[in-house]
């Protein structure tokens, strides 16, 4: 009897680690961040409804924010990601930070200097699917000098305009160093980095 009852109880603790071994993990599904673009296109940036912003530190206590009023360009969506491209440009004489004397010493030969440099631009060089947009390297041209930046850019919205236009927006963020730039002037008042953020919509064309 004692080995026909320890026969069964090792009967019994066998079953039972069986029913409670753990089960393998599931490998997870990849997601193809290709399927997430939207439907290729060609745009028109709209200049009433993109904006170029700006964001610096100001004698290390706060912030100033500005922007450009002017902006134009055009951006392609392809099938493939490493067709699409961007280009972009900001007339510089046409910043606003809400205060005229401010205005006019950011375009003038201090900073920007809108007469010799009349123009911010940027063109991509590269651009990659990400499951939320697209990542996008290029060269951005500030005072006359060009540096390599790259960024995140994510899709805002796919829709139809009030005229029946495709129209597409995306938005990026990112900081660059006004010094790689050229443009170093007051230190003591003025952080040394900027904060952009870049949203465009488009009209397909």
């Amino acid at each position: 009897m004692r080995i026909v009852a320890t026969l069964a109880v090792a009967l019994v603790l066998v079953t039972g680690c069986s029913n409670n071994e753990s089960k393998p993990t599931p490998t997870p599904a990849r997601v193809d961040v290709h399927a997430r673009q939207p439907a290729p296109g060609s745009f028109e940036v709209d200049a009433t409804h993109s904006t170029v912003l700006f964001k610096a530190t100001h004698a290390g206590a706060g912030y100033v924010y500005g922007w450009f009023k002017d902006v134009s360009g055009a951006f392609t969506i392809d099938a493939d990601p490493a067709k699409s491209h961007v280009e972009l440009s900001v007339k510089v004489a046409s910043v606003d930070t809400r205060d005229d004397e401010r205005n006019a010493n950011i375009a003038g030969p201090d900073f920007l200097n809108a007469k010799q440099f009349p123009e911010l631009t940027f063109k991509s060089t590269r651009v990659d699917a990400t499951a939320t947009g697209w990542h996008i390297a290029g060269d951005l041209t500030i005072h006359g000098a060009t540096k390599s930046v790259a960024f995140d850019a994510v899709l805002v919205g796919d829709a139809k305009g009030p005229q029946g236009r495709r129209l597409v927006g995306v938005e990026a963020r990112f900081t660059i160093t006004r010094g790689d730039f050229g443009v170093s002037f007051m230190p003591e008042m003025v952080g040394p980095d900027l904060e952009l953020i870049v949203a465009l919509e488009g009209a397909a064309v």
